[in-house]
């Protein structure tokens, strides 16, 4: 997603309904093309939870975290546990 409103509210917004990365104007090529190059080389993995199916929006982990429950291993998995 490119925005020009790259509020942390607008961003968490962006997140919550599925914005994988978004870039905030200006923008520049290399800045285009990271994010495109880091979707397609290093995608994240999905999670199946009660309320959210979709990538992990996690982008290091969380302290006190113990483990990544809820992520799939594979896309034909039902549940992947780490």
């Amino acid at each position: 997603m490119i925005t020009g409103h790259s509020t942390m509210r607008r961003v968490a917004e962006a997140r919550d309904a599925g914005v994988n990365e978004l870039l905030a104007k200006p923008v520049t090529a290399r800045g285009v093309i990271d994010p495109i190059n880091l979707i397609i080389e290093h995608p994240r993995p999905l999670i199946r939870c009660e309320n959210y199916f979709g990538p992990d929006r996690r982008r290091r982990p969380e302290p006190g975290s113990r483990g990544r429950i809820g992520v799939l291993a594979n896309p034909g998995a039902v549940d992947g546990q780490y």
